[in-house]
Parts: structure tokens; C-alpha cells; sequence
């Protein structure tokens, strides 16, 4: 078999020649070129880790804004204004137009109690003077009379001042100047009577000098006839031709048409003849108001509950209101209440504004936008929550919220979730919220996080 011929072996300066005549690169100069490639490459990566690395390190460092959890005590309130519709009876006095009163303005009266007496003058000009008057005579009288004497006294006459301060503040914010007058003269005269006991003046002396300025007012009138309550209920002084319009049965049947038409003959102007009229009688054990509100308002009233509400009345009255009827109409809703509550001197006006307690909630105060959502671990639903800041670890904490306000929640306290998880008669939607599912509750003191990204269970923040 013939020998294959040997290639001879290439030496360098020929590799390096044949490259040359190729119009090529030496072969150690190719070898060069993918090092470098390889190094750029390898740099590359390098850059590209490192970006990586600042990166995350950004993201771990990220600014986390927190809030130390706090227990409060929030009430929410809803601003109303109210027409009231009860059950009034005018005092007639026979032809009189002059009236000595023998009781005060809103007092609580028997059957056959003697109300004053009528009295008539040809004067029809002087019979506002003269009626202004004889009531300012009558109150200071009177503070004089039965406020006792000396501290005593002038305690009395200081609480009659407040009253009648509060009853004038209640009908300017109900837009009614009507009785400013006089309510401002029986002011003074209450910080009168109050001077006089602070100073230690005697009572009788003063009292008798002002009986005799009265007596001799009504010395030159005409007496009518004596004034008694028919009824028992609340007298008062002043009547607005209404009594037989804004009545209970009214209340309980009209529409929200009806209403709004009412309440617009109450605040619109209209001459009544109250000629005659010594006053009316506020009777009966149960009264109704009524209400126009936004439709979203009224989803915060719940007919058959009962409310506590705040009155601007004479006696900053606090009431309670039971809500018969939440009836929707249009972009509003008519809302009707009743009451037995009665307290002396609140019979006066047919329009009252009011501040309703809508509830009272305590437990820990929470930014609405710090609520997050977490699939619980041991049943998979989604458990409210938020996330807090333990050491340098994102942790989650469940909450069980009681009421929403306007950009913040109440949230029950830990101790509170304990004695609902503990409490057999418990409300069972309230003890399935509160249930244990792997999450631990939020505690007093804990950092909630307001304000981060990329927020998730376990997270370092650097």
C-alpha cells in the first residue's frame, strides 16, 4: 500500500505570508479579537448586575411614611334643620289685644291653670310698646320674686339671661328675627336682676317698685276677661296662624311635594291676624318633625332607630328623635321623626336646627388610603388590613373596621376583637371577621405605613 504523502508542517512565516495574500488576519490576531469580545461581554454583564443591585438597593430603600396607631373616641354628626308639627291650640282672649301673662313663655301648664288676664286698648299703635313691656316687667318680676335671694337669686337670674341669650342665637340661625326685640329687652333684664342679687339688693324692695310701674300700665286698659289653659301641654306667647296646618297627622301622611310646600309657607312672608290670640297650647305626649336632605344623607338615618340629637333651642336641649319615615324623593329624601321630649321652654319656634348623633364609635383611627387586602392563609379569602413597620420589616396586621368618615376609618382595638372572638352573643358577622386566620390584629402603638411602593408581607426596607 503506498504511503500517503506528508503535508509538510506549516511554519509561522508562512501562516502569517498565506494571511497576507488572503487580504486576512494572522490567526493570533483573531484569537485577540474574541478576547476581547469575550471581556466586553463579561464587562456587560457586570453593568448590567451592578444596575440590578442599585436597583433593588433603590427599592429596599425606598421612603416609608408612619402613623403610631392611637385609640379615639369619634362621633359623627349629621347638621338638620327641622319643622315641627304638633299637636297646638290657640288661646283665645275674648276680644282682647293686651295680655298680662301670669306664667312664662313655654311653661308647662295644667288643665284650668289661670294663664294671665286680657286686656283691651283703643291704642292700636301703643299695643306693641305696650305689650313689650308689660313682659319685661313680668320677667323681672318674677326673677326677683322666685329667684330667692342673694347667691340663690342671682344664680336664677343668671340661668334666665343664658336662656333667653340661647333663644336669640337659635332664632337667628334659624333665619327668624321675629321676637329679637323683645327676647333682647328680657335679657336685660335678667342681667339686671342679676346685678341687683350679686350686689346683695334686696329683692322685695325691687319687686314692689316694678309691680307698681306695671299696675299702673294696665290701670287705664280695659279688662276682658281672665286667661286659663282648656289643656294641658306648654304655653306660649307667640303663635304663627300655622297651629292647624303643621299638625301630627300631617306629618305621618304628607309626601315630600307636600312638605317642601309647607315649609316654604312657614319661611315665606305672610300677614296673620293675631288679634284676639293671647297665645297657644302646645299639648299632647308626642310631637313630630320633618326633614328635607340629600338622598346620600339620608342613608345614614335608619328608620325605627332612635337618635340623640342637639337642639339650638332656648335650653340647648338635648333630645331623642325616633325615625318613623326615610322615604326617597328624587336627589332628596323626606325624613320624619317623633319624640316625647318636651323641655321647658322648647315649645317656641316651628323651625329648629338641630345636630343629630349619628353614632359614637371608639377604637384606633386609620388613613382609608393605609387599608390593604391579603389572602388570608388559612382560608384564601381577602382579609383588610394594613401594613406596619416591625423593626426593619414590612409586616401585616388585620383590622375589623366599625364605621367609615370621610378619609379615615375606626378599626376595632386588639382588645376589642379579643372580647368579640370571646363574646357567645356576639353579632356572628362581627365574630366571622374578627376570626383567627394566621393574621394577628393590629395592636396600640403600631407603625402603620401611610406612604411606600412595593409594599408586601416580609419586606426589609434597608
Amino acid at each position: 500500500m503506498p504511503d500517503t504523502p506528508k503535508t509538510p508542517a506549516a511554519s509561522p512565516h508562512g501562516e502569517m505570508a498565506e494571511a497576507r495574500r488572503l487580504g486576512g488576519r494572522p490567526a493570533r490576531g483573531k484569537r485577540r479579537g474574541e478576547s476581547l469580545l469575550a471581556g466586553g461581554f463579561v464587562l456587560l454583564m457586570l453593568g448590567l448586575v451592578a444596575f440590578a443591585v442599585y436597583q433593588c438597593a433603590r427599592h429596599l430603600t425606598v421612603n416609608i411614611n408612619t402613623l403610631r396607631t392611637q385609640e379615639i373616641t369619634d362621633t359623627a354628626y349629621s347638621d338638620l334643620v327641622l319643622y315641627l308639627f304638633r299637636d297646638e291650640e290657640t288661646v283665645t282672649a275674648g276680644g282682647g289685644n293686651v295680655f298680662l301673662y301670669g306664667v312664662r313663655d313655654g311653661e308647662k301648664v295644667g288643665v284650668g291653670k289661670t294663664l294671665g288676664s286680657a286686656y283691651v286698648t283703643m291704642d292700636g299703635d301703643a299695643v306693641a310698646a305696650l305689650q313689650t313691656r308689660l313682659d319685661l316687667l313680668n320677667d323681672r318680676i318674677r326673677l326677683l320674686e322666685n329667684g330667692g335671694s342673694g347667691s340663690s337669686g342671682a344664680t336664677a337670674a343668671l340661668q334666665e339671661a343664658e336662656r333667653q341669650y340661647r333663644a336669640t342665637l337659635a332664632a337667628v340661625a334659624a333665619g327668624s328675627l321675629s321676637g329679637t326685640a323683645e327676647r333682647g329687652e328680657a335679657l336685660l333684664a335678667a342681667l339686671d336682676a342679676y346685678r341687683t342679687q350679686a350686689g346683695g339688693g334686696g329683692s322685695s324692695a325691687g319687686a314692689s317698685v316694678l309691680r307698681q310701674e306695671r299696675d299702673s300700665l294696665v290701670s287705664g286698659l280695659t279688662l276682658v276677661g281672665e286667661l286659663s289653659a282648656a289643656r294641658a301641654g306648654w304655653f306660649c306667647y307667640t303663635t304663627d296662624g300655622l297651629e292647624a296646618v303643621f299638625t301630627p297627622a300631617r306629618a305621618q301622611s304628607m309626601t315630600a311635594d307636600e312638605f317642601r310646600a309647607l315649609t316654604e309657607q312657614a319661611d315665606g312672608d305672610r300677614e296673620t291676624d293675631a288679634y284676639g290670640i293671647a297665645g297657644k297650647l302646645v299639648c299632647g305626649s308626642l310631637w313630630y318633625a320633618g326633614a328635607l336632605v340629600p338622598s346620600g344623607e339620608a342613608e345614614r338615618f335608619e328608620t325605627g332607630r332612635t337618635y340623640r340629637v342637639r337642639c339650638g333651642d332656648a335650653a340647648g336641649s338635648v333630645l331623642s328623635l325616633t325615625c318613623l319615615r326615610n322615604e326617597p324623593a328624587g336627589e332628596q329624601a323626606l325624613l320624619v321623626f317623633s319624640s316625647p321630649d318636651m323641655p321647658d321652654g322648647f315649645a317656641e319656634g316651628r323651625r329648629m336646627s338641630v345636630q343629630t348623633v349619628l353614632d359614637t364609635v371608639s377604637g384606633y383611627r386609620i388613613p382609608t388610603g393605609a387599608l390593604v387586602s391579603l389572602p388570608s392563609p388559612a382560608t384564601g379569602e381577602d382579609v383588610t388590613g394594613v401594613y406596619i413597620l416591625s423593626g426593619n420589616r414590612v409586616v401585616f396586621r388585620r383590622v375589623c373596621v366599625l364605621a367609615e368618615r370621610n378619609g379615615y376609618v375606626i378599626v376595632m382595638t386588639s382588645g376589642q376583637a379579643q372580647a368579640a372572638l370571646e363574646d357567645e352573643t356576639a353579632d356572628p358577622e362581627v365574630q366571622s371577621a374578627v376570626a383567627a386566620d394566621g393574621w394577628s390584629f393590629l395592636k396600640l402603638n403600631d407603625r402603620i405605613i401611610t406612604g411606600g411602593r412595593n409594599l408586601y408581607e416580609g419586606k426589609v426596607i434597608a
